[in-house]
């Protein structure tokens, strides 16, 4: 895990998959109707990491500690370049990356303060719609 003085960047897995059967997988369990990424590999998946967020900050990390598949959000163009054929990149979007942050809040909240109230918000900010 690549950890900063303030929190945890980025979780590892690890996994042995297909990598298109990856993508496909990433493209469900986050309901997207469009997955970006670099092309894949061949090689098989060992090692994935996720960081919610806009994330490219984080390639040449994930790249030292040797991941099969980047997940993260917000990459520009350039920033598929850096995958330089060594770790698949996947760009799924940020408000798409960080859904359920509210609902771990919430949680880690409620079992850190169980009797603090502790009220989650239901109002969408997520900015940008998909023409499929």
């Amino acid at each position: 895990m690549y950890e900063t003085k303030e929190k945890k960047s980025f979780v590892i897995d690890e996994h042995n998959n297909d990598l298109k059967k990856i993508v496909k997988w990433i493209k469900e369990k986050f309901n997207l109707s469009i997955v970006k990424h670099t092309p894949l590999t061949g090689k098989p998946l060992k090692n994935i990491a996720l960081c919610g967020g806009s994330g490219s900050f984080l390639t040449s990390a994930a790249k030292a500690q040797r991941v099969d598949c980047f997940i993260t959000s917000d990459l520009k163009y350039h920033d598929f370049f850096e995958a330089d054929g060594q770790l698949l990149l996947v760009d799924i979007g940020h408000g798409e990356s960080e859904q359920w942050v509210s609902e771990l809040i919430v949680a880690y909240l409620t079992g850190k303060f169980p009797t603090f109230a502790v009220l989650q918000s239901l109002v969408c900010t997520q900015p940008i719609t998909y023409f499929k």
